[in-house]
């Protein structure tokens, strides 16, 4: 939904460990639950059915993926030891290895960056994105 101040989204029923992928404009937008009830917030470029990651800097998003993994809920929650990265078969090896982050968005390979998260509001059950990003 949209408004005057960006894009809303209702995040009240998003358990531990849930994550919400929503288009927005060129880009998928991620809401991932963290363990500690923190949302971890960020947009992936999204062309032709792929995923556009990080060729070491967020402003370079130029490797393809079609399959984003994200850890799986377990019944205790988030596996913090959980890993988001590429599960696209047809990726180098170079890029499986160095395309990883753990559930706070830290980077895990050697030139791997942070997540970039995107600045948000929280209003009661929802956050409110900003209109740039």
């Amino acid at each position: 939904m949209r408004n005057q101040v960006g894009h809303t989204l209702n995040v009240a029923a998003l358990p531990v460990g849930g994550v919400v992928e929503q288009q927005l404009g060129p880009s998928r937008l991620f809401v991932l639950k963290t363990e500690n009830e923190k949302l971890l917030v960020f947009a992936v470029h999204y062309k032709d059915g792929r995923y556009y990651l990080p060729e070491m800097k967020w402003w370079r998003q130029v490797v393809p993926c079609k399959y984003l993994e994200f850890p799986t809920q377990r019944p205790a929650g988030l596996d913090p030891k959980g890993i988001i990265r590429c599960t696209d078969s047809s990726l180098p090896d170079y890029w499986k290895r160095n395309l990883q982050w753990d559930t706070t968005g830290k980077g895990l390979g050697e030139h791997t960056p942070d997540i970039q998260e995107i600045p948000y509001e929280r209003r009661g059950d929802f956050i409110v994105i900003g209109t740039s990003f």
